[in-house]
């Protein structure tokens, strides 16, 4: 029978990495690397988001981390008969889960539909624009006229066309 470094050494450098990766620990230390790049990649689209510096140099090292990550096809066939078995044993879950009357979970979702529904009513009467300008839908004061407006966030090139303007400002 082949010893370990042996069957290594005939199935190659794919072989050699399988090898390397089943050792005790490095699962784990490349599960930590891949929860750090993952953390990376969310804050690196809150620094996108607020257009901080550094945001682009952030989501590149994060994703590159995660892309790494799983090079064995064998982990991520794992984590999809993982995800599998989980739906499949709590497909009928919500059958069996009660809220109580009037409980916690009960009075929150009534709260929010209230609110929604009074929100909506809002807009209803005095408009989706006028609601927007004054900052009571969607929670940013904008101006009509403000904002990127047509001329959007970027410079457009001398043959840009985009047949739908024409069609979304006809308000008549």
């Amino acid at each position: 029978m082949a010893t370990k470094t042996e069957q290594g050494q005939k199935q190659g450098l794919w072989g050699k990495i399988q090898d390397w990766y089943a050792q005790p620990g490095i699962q784990m230390a490349v599960g930590m690397v891949y929860s750090i790049g993952a953390a990376v990649v969310i804050v690196g689209a809150l620094f996108k988001i607020q257009h901080w510096p550094g945001a682009g140099v952030m989501l590149t090292a994060g994703m590159l981390t995660e892309a790494i990550h799983t090079p064995l096809m064998q982990d991520r066939y794992l984590a999809i008969e993982n995800a599998q078995y989980i739906f499949n044993n709590c497909r009928h879950i919500g059958d069996e889960v009660e809220f109580k009357k009037d409980g916690i979970i009960q009075r929150r979702a009534q709260e929010v539909l209230a609110k929604a529904d009074a929100l909506l009513e809002e807009v209803e009467k005095e408009g989706l624009f006028q609601t927007i300008e004054k900052g009571i839908f969607g929670g940013v004061k904008r101006p009509f006229d403000g904002g990127h407006g047509l001329e959007g966030v970027c410079s457009k090139g001398e043959n840009y066309f985009n047949p739908f303007i024409e069609l979304f400002m006809d308000h008549e």
